[in-house]
């Protein structure tokens, strides 16, 4: 399904399994650039890894936990310097 998102960019908590990284991997497969935030680590970069391998497009992880505040603040000065 084409739904002209190519080349736009999301950024989604909760995307290291489940429906997040379902939602992660559909929108890669239709050209979108995929943030992935989630407290595991070694899920995330997993998760980022797969994305990368199946659909080509970039794709980054950010170990957060969105319970803390200062943890989504971080995420975002990573993301915009």
């Amino acid at each position: 399904m084409e739904l002209g998102l190519k080349g736009k960019q999301l950024f989604i908590t909760g995307g290291s399994i489940g429906i997040g990284l379902g939602i992660a991997r559909k929108m890669a497969e239709e050209g979108v650039e995929v943030a992935i935030g989630a407290r595991n680590r070694e899920r995330v970069d997993a998760a980022v890894r797969g994305i990368i391998e199946d659909f080509g497009v970039k794709a980054i992880g950010i170990g957060m936990d969105v319970t803390k505040p200062e943890e989504i603040l971080e995420a975002i000065h990573a993301q915009h310097g």
